[in-house]
């Protein structure tokens, strides 16, 4: 039976470095690479990650005893976005999280939540999220924590179509069933348009798929 351990979120310490939260999320992204998915900083570092989140974004970490690192999330603010779910208004992105494989199945990255949902809302009203649409377990702790699909799409960084889920501070502004319409009506859109790396597929793809 595992000890209890003394865990604290708390905005990232002098001490803890950018190239350090890179080589958590390595490790904590090892499931992910096995599965053959790339994730978007497999090559980056600790310069790239700080570009990532923006001068005014900010990293939470999780600290075991105050001194392991062993969970990060961090969180980048807008100005507006053009997206329905975000159109004309600031918002602030969840990106870059993980936790090290030992500490995983703790809470770790609901903690991390709490923490950035207590800070971001004192900005915006609006936060968002992607996640690999092969990872239904990160998606259905979002479900449970309020999130609503809202968007499908596919990045060149990537080799895989993400879903992106939003949380507003109070309600939606539309209903949930409407959300998950625009949701189907994109995912549809995006798996016949493009590719999992974000490219446009050619018109031989759509010959294929009417002659097959």
């Amino acid at each position: 039976m595992r000890k209890k351990l003394d865990i604290q979120i708390i905005k990232q310490p002098e001490w803890v470095t950018d190239d350090q939260i890179v080589s958590l999320l390595h490790n904590a992204h090892q499931t992910t690479l096995q599965k053959g998915m790339h994730y978007s900083v497999i090559d980056q570092n600790g310069q790239d990650i700080r570009r990532r989140i923006g001068d005014n974004g900010v990293f939470f970490v999780a600290l075991i005893d105050n001194k392991i690192l062993a969970g990060v999330s961090g969180i980048s603010f807008c100005p507006e976005g053009a997206e329905w779910y975000i159109k004309g208004k600031p918002y602030a992105e969840i990106k870059l999280e993980g936790v090290r494989e030992e500490y995983k199945g703790l809470g770790i990255n609901g903690m991390l939540h709490r923490a950035i949902y207590d800070y971001a809302y004192n900005y915006v009203d609006i936060l968002i999220t992607q996640t690999a649409t092969q990872n239904k377990i990160m998606q259905n702790a979002d479900k449970k924590r309020g999130w609503h699909y809202v968007d499908y799409v596919s990045r060149k960084s990537t080799n895989y179509y993400s879903v992106v889920m939003a949380k507003w501070k109070t309600a939606p502004p539309i209903s949930s069933i409407y959300c998950h319409y625009k949701y189907f009506c994109s995912k549809t859109r995006t798996r016949i348009l493009k590719t999992r790396n974000g490219e446009y597929r050619s018109i031989f793809f759509f010959l294929y798929k009417l002659l097959k």
